[in-house]
């Protein structure tokens, strides 16, 4: 065969020809000769490549080409065959052969995943020596070993799973001696990763900021997991969003509240850079104080053979060793003792000492809870969920007559009206604790209902510690109105709330407070801006442009917002930092000198590799502005010293 006329021409100008040429031109071009082979193979060396290949009825495959800096600049969707057969083995490999080491993506639908053609086809990737990246598939075979075969995979999702609780150790086990994967998504897992937990070390997590959005795992089913090598995982499940096991190493922690920190050890100097550690280890978070515990231990199993009609015999001890007693009761055990009679409520309201010592939240999410500290007390239940014969009630005082049971170590009453029920028990707590509530959480379906829990909050105390609202729909401009209105929030305030595109707050919002978290923050503008003095500040799709961040900085630098401590603000555009400095002193550090923020006082620390140094000169506070070489719509100040006391030095 004589050569074609195209491989006559130069090379640059041959490379720019086949570079114009589609993938299956490319192909047919590649068979005619090795000399043709050679020359196409010169031309997509110069790109990288991701392979999709998705085992359905038409056998698709779509080949995607990648820039250097991995932005895709042009794919191809082909068909290798009508069914699994050497024909698309045979294309595969001549893919292979002729696009240099493209990373290959997997998808298998339900009727084509056998155990068979999923693993022979992953043996014929591994034999082309090809990276898989991604693997989706029906996998009712699965089981750990096939999980631990993938550890260079870096996302993973299997459906119909039937792992089980070894099946899962063994998984997170082998990751945490070292994977790299990044993302895995196991549906169909009936293990509670409490159960899982019980027998690997993992630090509990509360709140996380996930997709950009903020969660929250008030039951245990959210866990911290660490390799050998110091690289962090998140691990999780939640029946709402109907995931049963995921592992992923994209997430943000939500530090708690400065209050919070307070009460924590913090005496670990393990260099945990770009993580955020929050929680306590599960083995003490869950138990607590082992005389504390057994104490409340006894008391659930006394409850259970002594009805709440039943005097209690302890009422005739003296008040000293009453009062040991009901110490290890914990704030469980005071609510459940209140309830028994009024002699009983008197006892528990007039008691002074550790069990009291609490940080009530009502959360008004999925579901309705009364917690103390994120661990779940009372909870308010709907009424239709009864099924069968009627639960027994309650017999004192205000709620005599409500159905009830006890889930594990929690009260749960049922009620006509979940958020009704909510507000009662809000008014119960209060009383038998002699103190306000804490916390306020609204979110998710709930989240229309804020108004009344705002309005209840606002009549029933001056202040509220912390507050917290996410609404994945639209939020009602008049509802936010009336949340920044009213609603005085001292310590931590976190907004996910979407109102309407033009949207201005009735009234200039007033944020002196610890920490502000504001998911959707279109419509924060300068002016808020600069009224803020907070000591964290979060912000994201912002509208901010660089010369409203300039005016910032000088605005710092006259001694305004003392209490900023880190403040952060992702924006829809790119930042311009020749603006963003413009008349302002600084000192450009190079990418080699790196620092260590302490963003809080749990020992959450910060990587910050060169920046911007600058100085306020009525006091000579230094504050550092990363330099935008990781995200150019990310700005973020960190004003020394840290919560750790550390110099920038």
């Amino acid at each position: 065969m004589s050569a074609l006329p195209i491989l006559h021409f130069p090379t640059n100008t041959l490379t720019k020809i086949i570079d114009f040429l589609s993938v299956e031109e490319q192909l047919n071009l590649s068979k005619t000769s090795k000399s043709a082979l050679k020359t196409v193979q010169t031309t997509t060396a110069l790109y990288s490549y991701t392979l999709g290949i998705y085992y359905n009825d038409k056998f698709e495959i779509r080949l995607s080409q990648l820039s250097k800096n991995g932005i895709e600049v042009g794919s191809q969707m082909m068909l290798a065959g009508s069914s699994y057969s050497s024909k698309i083995e045979n294309f595969i490999t001549r893919l292979a052969t002729v696009y240099h080491k493209p990373t290959v993506c997997l998808t298998f639908s339900k009727g084509l995943s056998s155990t068979k053609l999923v693993t022979s086809t992953i043996t014929l990737i591994k034999s082309l020596k090809l990276e898989i990246v991604s693997l989706r598939t029906h996998a009712s075979w699965a089981t750990s070993r096939h999980l631990n075969k993938l550890t260079t995979t870096k996302t993973i999702f299997f459906t119909h799973c039937k792992l089980d609780f070894l099946d899962l150790v063994r998984f997170l086990k082998r990751w945490m001696e070292g994977s790299q994967q990044e993302y895995v998504r196991l549906d169909g897992c009936q293990v509670r990763l409490k159960t899982i937990f019980g027998n690997l070390y993992g630090t509990r997590v509360r709140r996380v900021m996930l997709d950009g959005r903020p969660r929250w795992f008030p039951k245990g089913e959210c866990f911290l997991v660490r390799q050998k090598n110091g690289r962090e995982a998140l691990v999780y499940q939640d029946e709402t969003t109907n995931e049963d096991f995921v592992l992923r190493t994209d997430f943000h922690i939500i530090p708690d509240s400065r209050e919070d920190s307070d009460s924590d050890s913090d005496d670990s100097d393990e260099e945990d850079t770009e993580s955020e550690n929050a929680g306590d280890c599960y083995s003490s978070d869950e138990y607590g104080n082992p005389s504390q515990s057994v104490g409340q231990s006894l008391f659930y199993l006394f409850i259970q053979y002594y009805p709440m009609t039943t005097p209690f015999p302890l009422f005739s001890l003296p008040y000293v060793p009453l009062k040991e007693v009901l110490d290890n009761f914990g704030p469980h055990g005071i609510i459940i003792l209140s309830l028994c009679s009024q002699r009983s409520k008197r006892i528990a309201i007039s008691y002074k000492g550790p069990s009291k010592d609490t940080q009530l939240q009502l959360m008004y999410c999925n579901s309705a809870i009364l917690a103390n500290k994120y661990t779940e007390i009372w909870e308010a239940g709907d009424i239709q969920a009864i099924r069968g014969s009627p639960l027994p009630t309650l017999s004192s005082g205000q709620f005599r007559g409500v159905q009830y049971k006890m889930d594990e170590e929690s009260l749960v009453t049922y009620w006509a009206d979940r958020l009704t029920g909510l507000i009662e028990i809000g008014n119960y707590a209060r009383e038998i604790f002699n103190r306000d509530i804490y916390q306020i959480r609204i979110g998710g379906k709930e989240a229309g209902d804020c108004r009344r829990l705002s309005e209840w909050t606002v009549d029933t105390q001056k202040s509220i510690e912390y507050l917290e609202y996410y609404d994945h729909g639209k939020t009602l401009d008049e509802d936010l109105n009336y949340m920044l209105g009213n609603l005085k929030c001292t310590g931590y305030l976190s907004l996910s709330a979407k109102p309407s595109q033009n949207y201005r707050p009735a009234n200039p919002p007033v944020f002196h407070l610890d920490d502000i978290c504001i998911q959707y923050s279109f419509w924060i503008k300068q002016e808020d801006l600069l009224a803020m003095n907070c000591k964290s500040v979060i912000m994201g799709s912002a509208t901010l442009t660089s010369q409203d961040f300039n005016v910032f900085l000088k605005h710092w630098m006259t001694g305004a917002c003392s209490k900023l401590k880190d403040f952060c603000v992702v924006v829809d555009n790119s930042i311009d930092y020749r603006i963003l400095l413009d008349g302002v002193k600084f000192i450009k550090r190079g990418d080699d000198v790196e620092r260590i923020y302490h963003i809080d006082k749990k020992n959450t620390k910060k990587k910050i590799c060169g920046g911007f140094d600058i100085k306020r000169p009525n006091d000579n506070i230094t504050a550092t502005i990363r330099n935008g070489v990781e995200d150019r719509k990310r700005f973020w100040m960190f004003v020394w010293p840290d919560f750790g006391g550390n110099s920038y030095e």
